[in-house]
């Protein structure tokens, strides 16, 4: 990937966190919402802010392209969740937009460079990333939603997403290999 592209995708992922506190949505203004309403308030919630759909979808993609980073959406995926209950107590993390920025600046270049990096290395900043994520969330989590289902849909969202950037990356790669192949 060539240094122009590289920048515009860093741009790109940086973009993002900008929505972090605005997700559409909530349902605020309900006393109190049933367990169904809770989870799937949480399952769709990554897919509405456009920081955590990149992150998720960068993750997923990651695990692919970084084979060394396997285990990166289940670490990442871990510390969203601790990060969420931190957020719900009301812990309030330094810079979380701020973590939020690098982490999807972090994921981009992570999949542009051309070589495998340290996987556990990777794995400890994407879960690190992943905190910061769940903080954010579990702070913005609607007030009338029962936490722990609310947490566990978004848990199931965000493994959607990475799925998803898993499934597309994979697919991305094999059809631009066989077409370079040809050539």
């Amino acid at each position: 990937m060539n240094r122009s592209k590289l920048i515009a995708l860093a741009a790109l992922f940086l973009l993002g966190p900008v929505t972090a506190g605005a997700h559409p949505g909530h349902v605020e203004h309900l006393a109190q919402m049933g367990w169904l309403q809770s989870a799937v308030a949480g399952f769709v919630h990554p897919f509405t802010g456009l920081d955590h759909l990149l992150a998720m979808l960068g993750v997923g993609a990651l695990a692919v392209r970084q084979r060394s980073a396997r285990i990166a959406p289940l670490v990442f995926n871990s510390l969203l969740v601790l990060g969420g209950l931190l957020g719900l107590m009301g812990f309030g993390m330094p810079f979380v937009e701020g973590g939020i920025a690098v982490s999807m600046l972090v994921v981009a270049v992570a999949l542009a460079v051309g070589h495998q990096l340290n996987g556990r290395l990777l794995a400890f900043v994407v879960g690190g990333f992943g905190l910061f994520h769940g903080v954010a969330h579990g702070m913005e989590m609607p007030t009338a939603a029962t936490s722990e289902l609310f947490l566990a849909g978004m848990f199931l969202g965000s493994v959607a997403l990475q799925g998803i950037g898993a499934g597309v990356f994979s697919l991305c790669a094999a059809y631009f290999s066989e077409r370079l192949a040809v050539r």
